[in-house]
Formats: structure tokens, sequence, C-alpha cells
């Protein structure tokens, strides 16, 4: 039974070639074909990210920026891809819950429309907000009419779906973030926004894997017990992965693809965050990040 795609994040505070044409869209990499009169054009590759929305920043340690998945991703073929539900329980599943759907061109249309709405079609921009410490700020990015825009917001979130108060703030930049707070409540529900125009949602399963491997099981200070899994990959689990300097506690990062991703998804799937994976006799803690189209993984940590 499929479900409708919704953003808990936001609620709650295929990778492939690139297509050669898409209805209501540029063809990925020649800017001089373009859709009809009034439409607004983007890259149409199934890796190419038309529109994005992340948070950055923020009091966490950089081993939580380097795991941190997009709040939304929307590709030009129309695949978007969200983080769904997560269960109530401790410790929480080891696999994150992604969430798959497909806008179609009009979709994609409606979208773009909001987002130029939103002022997010022109200058990149940083709007601030005072008196609130150690918040993210909401960064968005699209794709379109021919270039790239990033524009972010701090704290854009905490008033739970509504501006928080900012006295004495310029009124253009309350104006400009009560725009950008629309569109993100928007993203947050794009059956209200686009209708039939988007599609149901199903699992995401990827075909790369991030991991963050620290030597040592996971710290069980509840005593919990939790049952071990045994390492299948012939790669050594006590070389894995690279050093990241960022990474204080240091965990090494790596990508798994292809066959040894496939190997590994299900045990992922019956694993838990406090899980220890045995590999020679050793003990080691895996964190794990599914890798969207386009990601290469392990990237610099956002400080």
């Amino acid at each position: 039974m499929t479900s409708p795609l919704r953003i808990v994040g936001i609620s709650l505070i295929a990778l492939g070639l690139a297509a050669c044409s898409v209805a209501g869209g540029t063809p990925s990499g020649d800017p001089s074909e373009s859709p009809g009169s009034g439409e607004i054009t983007y890259p149409t590759g199934a890796d190419d990210i038309v529109v994005r929305l992340r948070y950055v920043g923020g009091f966490a340690p950089p081993s939580a920026h380097v795991l941190d998945l997009p709040v939304i991703s929307i590709y030009g073929d129309g695949t978007v891809i969200v983080p769904g539900a997560v269960p109530a329980i401790y410790p929480g599943p080891a696999l994150p819950n992604l969430q798959r759907a497909t806008i179609t061109p009009a979709g994609m249309q409606i979208l773009l429309e909001a987002a130029r709405e939103a002022g997010l079609l022109g200058p990149d921009a940083h709007y601030d907000m005072a008196g609130i410490m150690d918040a993210s700020s909401s960064e968005f990015t699209v794709n379109a009419d021919g270039s790239i825009h990033t524009i972010s917001a701090y704290a854009l979130f905490e008033g739970g779906g509504r501006e928080p108060q900012n006295p004495g703030a310029d009124p253009a930049v309350t104006e400009a973030r009560a725009r950008l707070l629309t569109f993100q409540n928007q993203l947050g529900n794009l059956e209200a926004l686009l209708g039939p125009d988007v599609g149901d949602a199903t699992p995401y399963v990827a075909t790369s894997l991030q991991l963050l491997v620290s030597d040592g099981a996971p710290v069980d200070e509840q005593a919990l017990g939790q049952n071990p899994i045994e390492w299948p990959l012939s790669e050594s689990l006590a070389t894995f992965g690279k050093s990241m300097p960022a990474l204080i506690m240091g965990e090494r990062c790596g990508v798994v693809t292809g066959d040894d991703a496939d190997v590994l998804l299900p045990l992922f799937g019956q694993a838990n965050t406090l899980t220890p994976w045995t590999d020679d006799g050793a003990a080691f803690g895996i964190a794990v990040r599914p890798l969207l189209p386009g990601e290469g993984g392990c990237p610099t940590p956002v400080m």
C-alpha cells in the first residue's frame, strides 16, 4: 500500500543517465531548447538537482553533519526523495527510512513557479534572525532558468511553521523570510501544492551507502544488550574508509556501491544504532547514510 508524501522533518520542527528530454523542462546539457512560452526551464537529468532543501549549521557534532540527509531533493526527471517517518523507539533503526515519488512535468512547473514567488530564482542571499542561538539555517537550492540559486534563512523553522518574532528587523528581510517559510511549508505537503501531479510514495532503495566506522562497539549505556552482526565484506573494517580531521571521535568514512551495497542493505535493515559489527574478532560501530542520486559521499563536514 502506498502512502502520502510528507516531510516529517518540516512538520515536526533514480540513479540513471540524463534524460534526453522531458516535457516542461529544458533537455539537460542543451540550453538552446526551451519549453513552451512562459514555462521555467530546468535540467532534466536523473542526477540533476532542481530543488533541494537542507538544514545546515546549528549545534551538532561534525559527524551529524556528515550523516545529515536533505529535507527534500527533487531531480530533473521528477524524482522526489524525502526522509520518511521513523519509529519512536530506542535504539532507533540503523537505516534511514527514505521515500520517493515522481512529479509530472506540469507539477514541476507548479513547483518552480512557487519557488519564483518565494524569491528563489533571484540572486543568492542569506537572511538572519536575531535572538536565537545555535539553530540551523534552511538552505534552498533551485536550478532553473539556466542558473543555480542558493538562498538561506537562519532559524526559519523555529516557529513551528510560523515565522518567529523579530522586533526591529528590516521589513524587506521579514517579507523575504515569510515567503521562504511559505515555500518551506509547501515542500512539506506536496500533495496540497501539486495534487495529482505528484505520485504516491514508495521506499527509496539506495545503490550506494556512506559508512562512518568507529573502533569498538557502540556504548550501550542502558545495558539493553545488542546482537552483533558479522561484517560480510572482504575489506576489513579495521582499515575501512579514510579518517576525516573534523571527526573528533576518530571515525573513518567510506562508500560501498554495487554488489557490496546489495549485501549490506538487508543487514542494515536488521540493525539498530547500537548494533555492534564484528570482524576478525574485533567490534566496531557503523553509522550508515544512503547516498542520493548525484552524491559522492564523505563530504567535508559543515562546521
